[in-house]
């Protein structure tokens, strides 16, 4: 079948998976394969239907890839929100249970978002990112991977983003394009502070569930330099330990999670922690 069909089938088949993932489902169960044809040749590609992910990129042509990625993102399949959620949890598993995560049994609804069932018990997640500025991020979302240049952002930014014009620094160095939310490269210290504040915002809606008898657990994600070295895990550690809010809260576990470079710390109220880096 040509794209066109495959990204509709894509579509009602990941709808499926949203409501099976609503009961109980593992991720074993979210892998699809799918077969198209590009200019009379035929190409097998494998999605995760949870994460509206192409699994197998490097068995494909990058124009090929481009338009799946690019189609399925301007599509209305899954909500920015949710796939980001979606993948941190993904991401989650593989870091946390690495073996054995593609056989973890979950649930994904609301108040928690995600339930986790093993050994007998029932370990409950909420996820939040840290964000810096949601329309940067939006504009991040939409273009990266396109193999924009600097110009081709500007024009981006003047045309979908018209209030941010010579807001965000772009700026070409050895052949890249470095974009930061603000005049000037990123404070890291500023994506550390906002973990935090998500961190308390989640403690806080916690108070209003009733999970009695689960583990109480935190994932806060990120795509951003301020959490990729010892000395982030280290500053977030004394951040947790110094903040009231945080000791004397019931959550049992909080994550944070560097998307991008596929980092996982794991912390306890009192900042102790752990690392599960792939």
């Amino acid at each position: 079948m040509d794209l066109s069909k495959c990204i509709k089938l894509i579509e009602s088949d990941a709808n499926k998976i949203s409501i099976m993932a609503s009961n109980k489902i593992t991720y074993s169960e979210l892998v699809k394969k799918y077969k198209i044809t590009v200019l009379e040749k035929d190409y097998n590609i494998k999605i995760n239907l949870f994460t509206l992910d192409v699994i197998n990129t490097s068995d494909l042509p990058y124009k090929i890839k481009s338009s799946i990625f690019n189609m399925i993102r301007n599509s209305n399949i899954l909500k920015p929100k949710f796939r980001k959620e979606r993948r941190t949890f993904i991401n989650f598993l593989r870091l946390y249970f690495s073996h054995k995560y593609k056989e973890i049994e979950f649930v994904n609804r609301e108040s928690p978002d995600f339930k986790i069932f093993k050994d007998d018990k029932t370990f409950s997640y909420e996820i939040v990112q840290a964000v810096i500025n949601p329309v940067f991020e939006k504009l991040l979302y939409y273009n990266l991977g396109k193999n924009l240049n600097k110009k081709d952002y500007e024009k981006r930014i003047d045309q979908y983003f018209p209030s941010k014009v010579n807001k965000f620094f772009i700026q070409k160095v050895n052949n890249a394009i470095v974009l930061s939310p603000g005049k000037g490269l990123f404070n890291s210290e500023t994506i550390r502070k906002q973990i935090i504040k998500m961190i308390i915002k989640k403690i806080e809606k916690y108070k209003n569930f009733n999970d009695k008898g689960f583990e109480k657990n935190i994932i806060v994600f990120c795509n951003n330099i301020g959490f990729s070295q010892k000395n982030d895990f280290l500053d977030i550690r004394n951040k947790i330990k110094n903040n009231d809010k945080i000791v004397n809260s019931s959550i049992d576990k909080i994550f944070v999670i560097n998307n991008l470079h596929q980092i996982l710390v794991e912390y306890n109220k009192n900042g102790n922690f752990v690392e599960h880096t792939k």
